[in-house]
């Protein structure tokens, strides 16, 4: 996944740190056996009302993070690995990922992600799969 966000080479926590991926302010755990006893720990200094840190948002090009999205899933369709109905289904779904890192109300999220699902409830394929699920309990792959 870190390839996907240009971060591939990143190889521990200290440089993930000093790439800006990390708070510096996080703890560092080198072994892994000292994971739980880090977590109590910080959870012992943490206030009782909840966290203090604010929210953090963040905003991704769309279009950018659709490309992304997209890359592996068009290499796979153009060698023959997916079917270009695969293709079209994961793109939908990758279009709602790519709109909601825009930034986008969760309403308006929402209703998008209805949108594009009705779409796909009314392809042929999609009505072949339904039909071919409900009468042998077992996927349709077109």
């Amino acid at each position: 996944m870190l390839h996907r966000l240009g971060v591939e080479n990143v190889i521990g926590a200290r440089e993930a740190g000093a790439l800006g991926l990390l708070d510096p302010s996080q703890p560092v755990v080198m072994y892994e056996g000292d994971v739980f006893e880090a977590a109590i720990a910080h959870l012992d200094t943490l206030s009782p009302g909840g966290c203090d840190q604010p929210e953090v948002t963040l905003r991704l090009d769309p279009q950018s993070l659709l490309d992304r999205l997209l890359a592996d899933r068009k290499t796979a369709r153009d060698e023959g690995t997916l079917t270009q109905n695969a293709f079209d289904l994961q793109s939908r779904i990758a279009e709602i990922f790519a709109r909601g890192g825009g930034g986008i109300e969760d309403a308006d999220l929402a209703a998008f992600e209805c949108d594009a699902f009705m779409v796909l409830t009314k392809t042929p394929e999609t009505l072949a799969r339904i039909r071919h699920m409900l009468r042998t309990g077992k996927p349709l792959r077109i």
